[in-house]
């Protein structure tokens, strides 16, 4: 229903809302060149996630024809 919609996508921002504040803590403590690789390495996981259900879709695509 919408309202479970707007329920969840508004959670979906907690995280980042409460952990926003801290990122100039973090920031001070391992520098910018620290930090910047830092927010890379945590887009790594997605990137892979993202190779592997496209794998897979292909794969299904495929069984599918």
């Amino acid at each position: 229903t919408a309202t479970q919609y707007a329920l969840l996508s508004s959670m979906s921002t907690v995280f980042g809302k409460f952990t926003a504040g801290y990122s100039g803590n973090v920031q001070e403590a391992v520098g910018w060149l620290g930090f910047f690789l830092y927010a890379a390495a945590l887009g790594i996981p997605a990137i892979l996630l993202s190779v592997f259900v496209a794998r897979h879709l292909d794969e299904l695509n495929a069984r599918k024809e």
